[in-house]
């Protein structure tokens, strides 16, 4: 359990290595025997040192696998989005000439406009003028 909480990061390794010896105190004081695999005035035992280095080494490995599948996830994504960005700019181009379309389409609505109101009047001036010329024919 100490060595679980040291592998989440939830205590340090020193508060790991004071906690396993407290517990062999604790269990060696209940059996009534010394503390064993404790170097006087040492941190911890060759078997804490061991079980520390294979949590470490465990932990490392662990870490190098998570590190290995993001970084595959990354390159599929990147190989995703490359197969799709052919496909993003067609589709960006064709939205283009559509919206180029369309301002065509309402310039030369407009301009037609413009033509119709420009003939409109014109007619308008003919019919004037064919008004005046019938009244001085008809003087």
């Amino acid at each position: 359990m100490v060595l679980q909480m040291l592998a989440e990061g939830k205590i340090t390794v020193a508060e790991a290595d004071s906690l396993l010896q407290a517990l062999e105190e604790a269990a060696a004081h209940a059996a009534g025997t010394p503390a064993a695999g404790r170097r006087p005035g040492g941190p911890g035992g060759p078997d804490v040192g061991a079980r520390l280095g294979e949590l470490l080494r465990q932990s490392l490995e662990e870490a190098d696998r998570a590190l290995d599948r993001a970084v595959r996830s990354v390159e599929e994504r990147l190989a995703e989005l490359e197969r799709r960005e052919p496909y993003r700019q067609i589709r960006l181009l064709a939205e283009s000439l559509e919206q180029t379309r369309s301002r065509a389409a309402s310039r030369a609505v407009r301009a037609v406009a413009k033509e119709a109101e420009r003939a409109a009047r014109a007619l308008e001036k003919l019919k004037e003028k064919m008004a005046e010329l019938d009244e001085k024919l008809a003087e």
